[in-house]
This record gives C-alpha cells, structure tokens and sequence, in this order.
C-alpha cells in the first residue's frame, strides 16, 4: 500500500511539472484585439474594431451600430508572423496584470487575447492605458496593413 501511494505522489509530482513546463512552451496560434469606442458617438460611426492575427493573415472588422461595415485580410509572411508572435509570447510572459484600465468618461476600451489551439493563455483589457509593448504591436500591425485599418490600442496613449 505505501508503495503504492509514493508512486502515484511522484505520478503527480510529474504531471504538476509536466503541465507547467508545458504552458510556459506552448505555442501562440492567434490573437485577438477588439476596441470598442465609448465615447458620444452615432450609430454611424464605427463603433467596434476586431483584429485577428493568425498564423497566416491578419482579419480586420469594422463595426458601426447597424452592424458589419467592412474589413479586409492581409497575409502574413513567415518573417512578419515571426516578429508578431514573439513579442506577443514576450508580452504573455511581462504583463504584470490583466486589467489596464483607468477611469475614464467617455472613450475606449480595448481587449486582448492570446490563443493556442483554441485555448485562451492570455487575456488584458484597458481603456485609456497601453500595455507594456503596446506601442509595438500597434506599430507592428499597423506596417502590415495600414494605419487608416489600425485600431490596436486607438485612443489609447
């Protein structure tokens, strides 16, 4: 019987180990940013952004209060998904919290989730405040398809 019991203990002791080395390699497969404008605004006006960055393109969708308005898909390149994707794994490891908001009355309120196979590992959100490398991402993004389409982090700064 006690041989028993070390052995499934030590079982244990390896899966724990096991699972935490385990999410520290796991692979980033998309992210995804939504804005939302929050301010005194129309129907007319866009009014929520989401921006997909898979391992092959980035999607982009404009919203007004009417719904769907536009968008469009840009293709990534291996050097380009590369660069993105590390300093995303990067930001997983830095951000110190989850939650960048800071009082505010009226503007914008952004969320960022970093996936892996379908899996969340990550989630931020913030209003007025960057994340650490928020500034990157939105610069990295924006080379990639345009600043007029970028609305990683808009407003916020």
């Amino acid at each position: 019987m006690h041989r028993l019991c070390c052995q499934k203990a030590e079982t244990n002791r390896f899966r724990v180990i096991f699972m935490r080395t385990q999410k520290n390699i796991e692979t980033i497969t998309s992210c995804t940013i939504t804005w939302d404008n929050w301010g005194l605004v129309s129907t007319e006006d866009i009014l929520n952004v989401t921006t997909r960055i898979l391992s092959n393109e980035i999607q982009v969708r404009f919203y007004n209060g009417h719904g769907l308005i536009g968008g469009g898909i840009w293709p990534l390149d291996s050097r380009q998904k590369q660069e993105l994707f590390g300093l995303l794994d990067k930001c997983r490891e830095e951000w110190e919290q989850d939650d960048y908001s800071v009082s505010v009355c009226d503007g914008c309120h952004w969320k960022l989730k970093i996936c892996a196979k379908g899996r969340c590992l990550r989630s931020v959100e913030g209003t007025a405040e960057l994340p650490p490398h928020g500034r990157e991402i939105r610069e990295l993004v924006a080379k990639i398809i345009g600043d007029e389409n970028c609305f990683i982090f808009y407003n916020a700064d």
